[in-house]
């Protein structure tokens, strides 16, 4: 039997399933870590800028839900990536891990372009194939899901 005690649930924060994870883990009162790719404020700009680019919303809300979730927790680190950005980030969760959850949308991004060099770096992806290398099936728990299109109010 494990108890919230024995559990430290360590993300980037990523807007989506990461904050799910953080709000969970919140919740039930389990330690979390938060390894970001930029300072917070850039961290918050970033989100916000590609939430134009791709048409998902990220409102006041879900700005201030971002914050109290990085106060939650106990730590974090800032590791910066100049070429990548999620890279470093990505790379340290995944090498720090026993376990992981992956909330995914089941769509496999090609990780090298047409002249070999890397591309779709540091996200959910890529992570996933790292974690295959890394720990056993039965140690990776993924949930598919659908991106929802949610309109700017």
């Amino acid at each position: 039997s494990i108890n919230s005690t024995d559990l430290l649930i360590r993300t980037n924060l990523a807007f989506g399933a990461d904050l799910l994870i953080a709000e969970c883990a919140k919740e039930l009162n389990i330690d979390s870590e938060v390894v970001l790719p930029l300072e917070l404020d850039n961290y918050i700009l970033s989100i916000k800028e590609d939430s134009i680019k791709t048409g998902y919303s990220f409102s006041k809300e879900d700005e201030n839900k971002l914050i109290d979730l990085f106060n939650y927790a106990k730590d974090y680190v800032v590791l910066k990536d100049e070429k990548n950005t999620y890279l470093s980030a990505s790379e340290n969760l995944i090498s720090s891990c026993d376990k992981a959850i992956v909330i995914w949308d089941n769509k496999e991004y090609p990780l090298i372009d047409e002249n070999n060099n890397p591309i779709n770096i540091g996200g959910t992806y890529h992570s996933l194939c790292k974690l295959k290398e890394k720990l056993s099936n039965n140690d990776i728990y993924i949930i598919s899901c659908t991106r929802t299109y949610k309109k700017p109010l």
